[in-house]
């Protein structure tokens, strides 16, 4: 028997993921953690993480992420990672930001992403063309990370919502259970992937920061402090001030807490 959530290969058909691998103890706990989500009442930013973090827990990834991403099918990269964890140390998570904005990673991962109306689409390094698989493989060396999964969900006007879940060196690959299970919780969920996001979805404001900036805000957006953000740019508090300056005339906001409800509500 199959399942109605569908997604696409790399090659660009339509599969189907097999209800039947998903085991009756996985519904119990799937239904648990949505069940944990519906009855919270904290924001929004905080739901999302409970979500992420229950279903990375439900097919053991060490290290997930949200983010909203602009850029991936056009050249030009615009990744913002709102919500993450399970990184070791702040130089990891530094490292992987760079490398998933660089215009390389993005073309990869861009060829492979069809944006089909809402489809939700899974994605597998071990699914890639050998060259590709190539530089995927190096550029997870320097992360610390071996096996990934990616589900990308389009917004809109060029921006998609990404879903990243993990695994370190030394584990074993996901199994198609385990991808039927990412399926079945993120693909029918338009509000995780789209909620409070109006505002980046409808506005090229995102594309034309510079990178310093759109790295500035993305420790904004994940809760740093001037203080914080200065000491991993390495940079002066008076220089990150300056950004911020930047960051609220660029989205027309007055304040902090203005910025982050423009993306996370």
């Amino acid at each position: 028997m199959s399942s109605g959530v569908s997604s696409l290969d790399v090659r660009g058909r339509h599969v189907v993921d097999d209800i039947a691998l998903i085991t009756p103890d996985d519904v119990v706990r799937i239904i648990g953690l949505l069940g944990t989500v519906a009855g919270m009442v904290e924001p929004l930013g905080e739901r999302r993480r409970v979500l992420i973090k229950g279903l990375a827990d439900l097919i053991g990834a060490d290290v997930w992420a949200w983010m909203l991403s602009r850029g991936f099918t056009d050249g030009h990269p615009g990744p913002l990672w709102v919500i993450d964890g399970g990184f070791a140390n702040d130089e990891e998570r530094t490292r992987l930001w760079h490398i998933s904005g660089s215009q390389e990673f993005t073309r990869v991962i861009g060829s492979q992403v069809q944006l089909d109306g809402h489809t939700s689409v899974c994605f597998d390094v071990e699914r890639l063309a050998p060259p590709d698989k190539v530089l995927m493989r190096g550029w997870l060396a320097e992360t610390n990370i071996e096996h990934l999964i990616f589900v990308f969900y389009p917004l809109g006007d060029g921006v998609m919502s990404g879903i990243g879940l993990h695994r370190r060196p030394g584990r074993s690959a996901y199994t198609p259970r385990e991808r039927a299970i990412v399926h079945a919780v993120t693909g029918q969920m338009d509000w995780l992937h789209r909620a409070g996001t109006e505002v980046a979805a409808n506005t090229p404001d995102l594309a034309r920061l510079s990178p310093r900036l759109s790295e500035t805000l993305l420790y904004v957006l994940a809760g740093e402090s001037r203080k914080q953000i200065a000491h991993r740019l390495g940079l002066s508090e008076h220089t990150i001030g300056d950004y911020f300056k930047h960051l609220y005339k660029h989205f027309h906001v007055n304040s902090r807490a203005e910025l982050l409800a423009k993306f996370i509500g």
